[in-house]
């Protein structure tokens, strides 16, 4: 299981590294394996707050993301490729911090990186809340990449070439965003979204009506840009 996690995520690094270079083919070594900035010419936002919801145990919980990128007194682009690194730790543990030192390495390549924290922890006498804890981060990580875009113009971000990709439980995450739908998870669970958002408010107004097909009006979800219909991950796009 671990190697193939580690597969996972390799590719999906590989497949960010060679796809966003052709799309930003320059004569530099940017997006490449080859350093193009230094650290002191990065810049940083941390403990940026994407969103807030409802944790297994009723809290209320801020979701906070920090990003990495090339400062703009040294950027020439316009807009650079997006990649978001999510942690493990089983669903019940791990920090955003995990991450910190491979997005300043894709920001030292030119990228705009960030990792962000999801909701932890679950009952784990229950192969149910199990699946519940791996749908509130799939959530999460949709929010955090709706979050992205909305703040697309003030971070130089491509919003054509958004990547994602993590180890372990952040893994999963990644492949779920990229390919699992609401129908699939009501399939496997059928009353798993009633049982998420039954108990608070706050949760409802934060998936608004997008669960996982991103069909919101701005009204429903407060960090949702609407001109932006398609986000990329990987090779997937979704509406």
């Amino acid at each position: 299981m671990q190697s193939i996690t580690k597969t996972c995520f390799v590719f999906f690094l590989l497949l960010c590294s060679h796809t966003a270079y052709t799309q930003y083919c320059t004569e530099d070594d940017r997006f490449t394996n080859t350093n193009y900035f230094s650290v002191s010419e990065l810049d940083s936002l941390f403990d940026q707050n994407y969103g807030n919801a409802i944790d297994w145990e009723g809290v209320a919980t801020d979701l906070e993301m920090d990003i990495y990128y090339p400062s703009d007194d040294v950027e020439d682009l316009a807009q650079r490729p997006f990649i978001l690194l999510i942690h493990g730790g089983g669903f019940i543990g791990g920090n955003k911090s995990n991450w910190r030192n491979d997005c300043r390495e894709f920001a030292k390549r030119g990228y705009v990186a960030a990792t962000m924290s999801y909701r932890l922890g679950w009952n784990q006498l229950s192969i149910t809340d199990q699946l519940r804890a791996v749908y509130r981060a799939q959530q999460d990580a949709n929010a955090a990449m709706r979050y992205i875009v909305e703040q697309s113009e003030e971070l130089k971000v491509d919003t054509n070439w958004m990547f994602i990709g993590g180890s372990s439980a952040g893994s999963i995450t990644a492949l779920n965003v990229a390919y699992a739908d609401e129908d699939e998870w009501d399939g496997l669970v059928s009353d798993l979204n009633n049982h998420i958002t039954e108990s608070s408010a706050i949760l409802q107004y934060i998936l608004g009506d997008f669960n996982m097909d991103s069909n919101v009006t701005i009204t429903d979800f407060n960090l949702y840009q609407p001109n932006a219909s398609k986000i990329a991950v990987g090779t997937m796009t979704y509406d």
